[in-house]
């Protein structure tokens, strides 16, 4: 199953909401999210989406928002699907 949207817990209203970014990860399988202690940043990692990827994206729940992650390094991670962060 591969979906094509950010949902967001509301814990107030114990409801799901779909947020619409103006920019968002291509819909994938596979892929890692890790949440960052004490941040309202959390991050998605590769997966598949018929080819394997290898973006990083960040999602604010603070402000809804995503932004693809620009990777400064040449030793970053190659593509990969069901791998652990």
């Amino acid at each position: 199953c591969v979906f094509s949207f950010v949902l967001m817990r509301s814990l107030g209203t114990n409801s799901w909401n779909v947020l619409k970014c103006a920019a968002s990860p291509s819909a994938r399988r596979w892929h890692q999210f890790a949440a960052r202690p004490g941040s309202s940043e959390k991050y998605i990692y590769g997966g598949y989406d018929g080819s394997f990827l290898s973006d990083l994206w960040s999602f604010n729940s603070d402000t809804a928002s995503c932004a693809k992650v620009a990777v400064k390094s040449s030793v970053a991670p190659g593509p990969r699907c069901r791998h652990n962060m």
